[in-house]
């Protein structure tokens, strides 16, 4: 397998154990209790866990809240896209979570920034530069 096939061959492991993680964590009692207090639903946030390991299994260590959004199916019987405050809801919940973090780009740290549409999914291999 050369280099590039190995990178792809982790992206995969860091996707399916990212998304693991999180499915895990909302269906926990701590889990459940935290998306009541964040007035998410649970099946919003595997939708969005979903979406963001697609990211992930790509190679991109950020992620574009935004742009998942965009990417996000519909809900409920009228087939309603998913709402930007559904979005930040669901991203707040992965943040106090511990799944996710706002992205400084600025010397690689991970902090809080003006920017709040990117985010890094937490316990993910950076993609090295080329």
């Amino acid at each position: 397998m050369s280099g590039h096939g190995h990178r792809e061959a982790a992206w995969q492991l860091d996707a399916i154990l990212w998304h693991d993680r999180v499915y895990a964590d909302v269906h926990s009692e701590q889990g459940r209790a935290a998306a009541r207090q964040h007035h998410v639903s649970p099946w919003l946030i595997g939708q969005a866990a979903a979406l963001i390991a697609g990211y992930i299994a790509r190679g991109e260590d950020v992620v574009s809240l935004a742009d998942a959004v965009r990417r996000a199916p519909t809900w409920g019987d009228e087939g309603r896209p998913i709402s930007a405050q559904q979005a930040r809801r669901v991203a707040a919940f992965l943040a106090a979570r511990g799944h996710i973090a706002a992205f400084l780009a600025a010397r690689g740290h991970i902090e809080h920034t003006v920017d709040r549409d990117l985010i890094r999914p937490i316990g993910v291999r950076a993609v090295p530069a080329n």
